[in-house]
């Protein structure tokens, strides 16, 4: 199985090099985008319009499956 880093999705991050999952923010608390590298990027969440929403659900999509075989 070829495996290759991307980066975490909204809501986890992760601090360690080389690591192969995210870990998830506690719970009420998400990341501004994707590709979190510390607990710190964790905020309370905040309301998003549904546009914002919708384009950082996208981004967050497509940065996890970034050279994943499906």
């Amino acid at each position: 199985m070829n495996r290759t880093c991307a980066l975490c999705p909204l809501g986890s991050y992760q601090s360690s090099v080389g690591q192969m999952d995210c870990l998830p923010c506690r719970q009420g608390f998400t990341t501004a985008s994707p590709g979190a590298v510390n607990e710190s990027q964790c905020e309370g969440r905040l309301l998003l319009s549904p546009t914002t929403f919708m384009t950082r659900f996208q981004t967050a999509v497509q940065s996890y499956f970034v050279g994943q075989i499906i």
